[in-house]
């Protein structure tokens, strides 16, 4: 992500649509359990933007067909991990795909996430960690374990 724009501080559209030059998002990413959002991810996109829905939104979803979806001409992508244990000849990315490039990637240092650990720790402090993780917070991103 280029830009995060934080719904609860503002109209989340109008905060798009101000970091993009009132294009709006060439790709926006609806993964939140509320379905009412489908609507609001499709006003954010540019025309022609591609909307995925990534969350599990149980229920239905009232949408724009005509002005939203077929004139701005958006394609709706929804993902659910449902068969990616097996590639499949239109996707061909499984979760043992997905892991093998993603640490090939971190090898080379093309993907960078040490930026991503906020603690790492001897197993002798888990409790403390997970006391930490359950409490919630935003003094923590990512636990690591040392086993050495």
């Amino acid at each position: 992500a280029t830009h995060v724009v934080d719904a609860s501080q503002g109209n989340p559209v109008e905060g798009v649509r101000t970091a993009t030059g009132g294009r709006g998002a060439e790709a926006v990413f609806h993964c939140s359990a509320n379905p009412k959002l489908l609507q609001t991810t499709m006003e954010a996109a540019a025309d022609r933007g591609t909307v995925v829905l990534s969350g599990s939104a149980p229920g239905t979803a009232e949408i724009g067909l005509q002005v939203e979806l077929l004139r701005r001409e958006l394609t709706i992508v929804g993902n659910y991990e449902t068969g990616l244990l097996d590639p499949h000849p239109y996707w061909p990315w499984t979760r043992r795909r997905n892991r093998r490039a993603t640490f090939r990637l971190i090898a080379s240092g093309q993907l960078k996430v040490d930026h991503l650990l906020t603690h790492v720790v001897s197993p002798a402090r888990a409790q403390e960690m997970y006391r930490m993780i359950t409490a919630g917070g935003s003094d923590w991103l990512t636990v690591t374990f040392t086993w050495d």
